[in-house]
């Protein structure tokens, strides 16, 4: 979490950094690691904005069927008898700490919100439970399903944006413009469309749309339910509020120099192989200090889809290639330009691999095992993170020549005898160790 101690603008961790260092950049995970922010930002919206019952509904309504086999029969029959035969799917349970993993739960209730609105009509009166009586009460109210459509819609652009951060196989040159699509995203949808506001840092409190549309799901829900006109003016000053913070909220995390991440992702491979190209001197002057590398940088930057690749459709791969390209005298034509782009992508874009290890950790290093060296406990993390990479198992690996060469391995199964060579070989480092496995 992006805390004021650590990237506050008075007496941080950060500012410290940037009067030693004042080129240096904050990468985008460092405040928008959709893990934590995201999470805190729709945590923080819902509270300020939206009503509490829409947090009983989906507590409650997981919780009635969760100790219960008799309900979920009851129910199973209920549901099969209104969709002829059918079966009903699986009430999720929401995250009691992350607000955001909300949105497959209300997704399934809004699924089944006939069946489960008839299922509690019966048992308040079969069982005489005032939690049946008090969800039906709450499933029988017309703002009840137009506050959970609207809901749901949002959280599943943020959710979008979050598994794109998540994910292993993404290009990380357009994490950010995800991000900004989003914040653009939810700008829109509650500003008039004339006007002219910058979404990352104007104040949109002044170009708000006294009457806006929720989207076409919940405004026909507002339609088919009769929700009352002062009802429907609530339900609108809520949804707008909402997304309102949440926009603040994602906007307080973002980093300062927005702008110049948003150029990183002229380093795409779609953006690079263009004839006509952006230009990345500015990107180039914040981690090169030589004006003749800048230079050549930006004469690579016009030539480089002049040649013919093969890995045109994944940019790590593409600069992994063009790294690799040799010309005719056997020169790197595109040095310059290449230990640029492979700087900015082996930033710190998501923190989603440094969870995982992180994970990792805790199933390696558990309490019986915690005497573990951490030399011994830093070897298993990179052998398990090899294995991944090589998309191999334990099991299937086969140790290279060289790796049991230096283990002493091959000693029991070499013709020569051991008083042959009494000289013992010291044993080998985890770092040579690790790069025999590589």
């Amino acid at each position: 979490m992006w805390s004021n101690d650590i990237g506050g603008t008075v007496q941080s961790v950060h500012e410290d950094l940037l009067y030693s260092v004042p080129s240096l950049i904050i990468p985008v995970s460092r405040r928008v690691q959709t893990h934590d922010s995201l999470i805190l930002a729709v945590s923080r919206a819902y509270e300020q904005s939206l009503p509490k019952f829409l947090d009983f509904i989906v507590k409650e309504t997981y919780n009635w069927f969760s100790q219960s086999a008799g309900r979920q029969i009851t129910y199973k029959k209920l549901f099969a008898a209104i969709n002829d035969g059918e079966e009903p799917q699986k009430i999720l349970r929401a995250c009691a700490t992350r607000w955001i993993s909300v949105e497959p739960a209300v997704r399934r209730i809004l699924q089944q919100w006939l069946e489960l609105k008839t299922l509690f009509a019966v048992a308040r009166e079969n069982e005489r439970c005032y939690m049946a009586d008090q969800l039906y009460r709450l499933y029988c109210d017309p703002q009840s399903r137009a506050f959970l459509i609207f809901v749901k819609n949002v959280l599943s652009q943020v959710q979008a944006v979050n598994k794109t951060f998540q994910g292993n196989n993404v290009d990380p040159t357009k994490l950010i413009d995800g991000l900004i699509r989003l914040v653009t995203s939810l700008g829109c949808s509650v500003t008039l469309p004339t006007a002219q506001v910058d979404y990352l840092k104007g104040d949109i409190r002044q170009h708000l749309d006294p009457r806006p549309q929720l989207g076409y799901e919940a405004e026909k829900a507002i339609r088919e339910d009769a929700v009352p006109e002062a009802a429907k003016a609530g339900i609108r000053g809520r949804c707008v509020d909402f997304t309102v913070k949440l926009l603040e909220e994602i906007r307080n995390r973002l980093p300062d120099n927005i702008e110049i991440l948003r150029q990183m992702s002229a380093l795409s491979v779609g953006e690079a192989l263009r004839h006509t190209k952006k230009p990345i001197t500015e990107l180039a002057e914040m981690f090169m200090t030589s004006p003749e590398e800048i230079n050549q940088i930006e004469i690579q930057w016009r030539n480089i889809h002049h040649i013919q690749w093969e890995h045109v459709d994944n940019t790590e791969k593409f600069w992994c290639e063009v790294e690799s390209y040799r010309d005719a005298t056997g020169d790197k034509p595109f040095k310059e330009l290449c230990n640029l782009a492979l700087t900015i992508l082996t930033l710190p874009h998501s923190n989603a691999q440094v969870e995982r290890v992180f994970s990792q950790l805790n199933v390696v290093k558990t309490k019986l095992r915690n005497r573990l060296s951490l030399l011994t406990v830093n070897s298993i993390l990179h052998i398990r993170y090899g294995l991944q990479t090589a998309g191999k198992k334990c099991y299937q690996y086969s140790l290279p020549s060289s790796m049991l060469r230096i283990t002493g391995t091959m000693e029991s199964y070499s013709s020569k005898s051991k008083q042959a060579n009494p000289e013992e070989e010291e044993p080998p480092l985890d770092e040579d160790v690790i790069q025999a496995l590589l």
